[in-house]
């Protein structure tokens, strides 16, 4: 198994600014993470894993650092500055970078990007023409109409779409959505990090469906799953949710290639 979503720091090595002081953004995601460890590190894991970027305020440094912890390492980026990305070429465990694009229409803790339709900016467009990575995004729900033009305008280039498309306007709004985003497959969908869409106190049972969904609208091939450690400690009914997606929400068949196949397809891992 392989857990694509895992935040490997340590704030004695990076400087993270949710570590420093308190985030009134990350909090509006987490509600109180004061119990987060200061560091997390490969040594706490059982499983296979992706280290993510945790925002440190040198990203290129945490990559190398990274780097030292992971065969896989996906990078932070901003595609309107592209010299954020050619560092990343002297690093080869960088696999896939990351852009944080959620714009929230009524909540600027919630906003991270400077423009709801950025994935349209035509210099964001041709930073991504010429990325040399899969790209991997987190967004709103109700940003994915744009993303799916760029998918369609440029079908040769990868696009992961994490947080399982953030659902900001309920189940029916999210699943017309996810269908055409299915439809573009040059995109795969990751589930990760449910804490902080359905809340520190969701029960994975209801979920189950919502996953079935993409498991047939996507197929177990452009499908992945992530714990989102250790912020996932801070939930308090779904604390392991690796195993919860094997146990509950992936139907045994499907395993080989949500868990493996799907993982080191869409991450480039050897």
């Amino acid at each position: 198994m392989i857990d694509t979503h895992v935040h490997i720091y340590d704030k004695d090595e990076n400087d993270y600014p949710i570590l420093q002081i308190p985030s009134l953004s990350f909090a509006a995601f987490y509600g109180d993470y004061s119990i987060i460890p200061d560091a997390f590190l490969p040594t706490d894991l059982s499983n296979d894993f992706i280290a993510i970027e945790f925002g440190s305020t040198d990203p290129v440094k945490e990559a190398k650092w990274l780097a030292t912890k992971s065969k896989a390492v996906v990078a932070k980026v901003e595609l309107m500055r592209p010299e954020t990305i050619d560092p990343y070429q002297a690093i080869p465990e960088v696999k896939v970078v990351r852009e944080h694009l959620i714009y929230h229409p009524a909540s600027k803790l919630k906003t991270l990007a400077k423009q709801p339709d950025l994935v349209l900016n035509p210099t964001w467009q041709k930073t991504f023409q010429s990325l040399p990575y899969t790209l991997e995004v987190r967004l709103f729900s109700t940003q994915i109409p744009d993303l799916i033009k760029l998918a369609q305008k440029f079908p040769s280039k990868r696009i992961i779409v994490s947080h399982m498309g953030f659902p900001l306007e309920g189940f029916p709004s999210w699943l017309s959505t996810m269908r055409e985003l299915a439809k573009c497959e040059n995109v795969a969908i990751k589930v990760c990090a449910l804490e902080s869409i359905f809340g520190i106190d969701y029960d994975p049972e209801p979920i189950a469906p919502w996953i079935q969904y993409l498991l047939d609208l996507f197929t177990p091939k452009r499908v992945m799953f992530g714990s989102n450690m250790p912020l996932c400690i801070l939930s308090t009914k779904c604390m392991a949710p690796m195993l919860k997606y094997e146990s509950l929400m992936v139907p045994k068949e499907h395993h080989q290639d949500v868990f493996i196949n799907a993982p080191k397809d869409w991450y480039n891992l050897d």
